[in-house]
């Protein structure tokens, strides 16, 4: 039997988050709180809970019934399916298409028995009568980063050699030559990749995605009822209402153990920092057997520092607003 869609739930949601990008990217102007180019999870999940974003506004509920719809082009319990069954049963010639990267695209055409080919997730077109109004475009790819680990091991007997063969291997000329070998793309600026993989290139130009449904402590609930409506078993109105009471139940003791594990890593980084800021001052210890230039360590890591205890201020500001609204509306 032929499907047209290999899905599974790993394939699925490729799908989810591009139609989500495309049909809500008008959220990211309401949500946005701090101006940073994207929405955390709290600026999504706070307007979700006091109400002042609703999941029955006509964009949001489009996204979901699109994606149900699309679903019906999936094999029957695609959700129970992992990613390797989504490939078999695509190599198996039981299924037309299949989203997946660059990383499998090697693989996929070793082993399968016909000829393949690359394009896009397609977007509802703007004349559509039912999604068109919603669709801005295609996510960005601008943000994404590539690349495998290398490091030097700490009993290495000749650690500077080793870091300039790194070095080297990580250079312009010879990063393009590794990825050719291996069917992966580029990260290095300027090194072209290999002329079938020129499809799987970030795409720049797009939209930042814009809203996520799964707000701290309600992950568990959003999948059970989300499973439930995308496999057709309960309605639209029903997954709100179903969601909407795991978002009172639920939010304010996620939001605690989200801001806290924050704070946890806010505090790990300082620690790195001060690592760092002792190599640079020519101190002896674990920090300084570390392999890597001290200063420009340090400088990352506050950089990531700054930007994380940024988003965590903004994120308790955006929260507290919010729940002083809905309490206000209870009352």
């Amino acid at each position: 039997m032929l499907v047209p869609i290999a899905g599974s739930g790993y394939n699925f949601r490729q799908f989810f988050n591009a139609y989500r990008t495309a049909l809500t990217a008008e959220y990211l102007d309401r949500l946005d709180v701090d101006f940073d180019g994207a929405v955390s999870r709290i600026e999504s999940a706070a307007p979700i809970y006091s109400g002042a974003v609703k999941m029955t506004e006509l964009p949001i509920r489009a996204t979901f019934e699109l994606v149900r719809e699309l679903s019906e082009f999936f094999p029957q319990g695609y959700i129970s399916l992992d990613r390797d069954e989504a490939v078999f049963l695509f190599l198996q010639g039981h299924a037309a298409m299949i989203t997946t990267g660059s990383w499998d695209y090697k693989s996929l055409g070793v082993q399968s028995e016909f000829d393949i080919a690359v394009t896009e997730i397609p977007l509802p077109s703007k004349d559509s009568p039912r999604y068109g109004p919603y669709v801005a475009g295609a996510e960005t790819e601008a943000g994404l980063e590539g690349g495998f680990p290398m490091a030097i091991t700490k009993i290495s007997r000749h650690p500077e050699l080793a870091l300039d063969f790194l070095q080297y291997a990580s250079s312009l000329k010879k990063n393009e030559e590794l990825n050719r070998a291996m069917y992966w793309l580029p990260v290095i600026r300027g090194a072209e990749p290999r002329e079938d993989l020129k499809p799987f290139a970030p795409r720049i130009e797009g939209y930042s995605a814009s809203i996520e449904y799964e707000g701290p402590g309600v992950e568990l609930a959003y999948g059970q009822t989300s499973v439930l409506y995308f496999s057709g078993k309960i309605d639209y109105e029903e997954f709100v209402t179903e969601l909407m009471k795991a978002y009172r139940r639920e939010s304010a003791m996620g939001v605690y153990e989200y801001v806290t594990n924050n704070e946890q890593t806010l505090i790990q980084q300082m620690r790195f920092a001060a690592l760092r800021r002792a190599d640079m001052a020519g101190a002896q210890g674990a920090g300084a057997a570390l392999t890597g230039d001290s200063a420009t360590q340090y400088k990352r890591i506050m950089e990531a520092y700054v930007a994380q205890l940024g988003t965590h201020g903004n994120d308790m500001r955006v929260w507290t607003r919010h729940s002083e609204a809905a309490a206000e509306q209870a009352d």
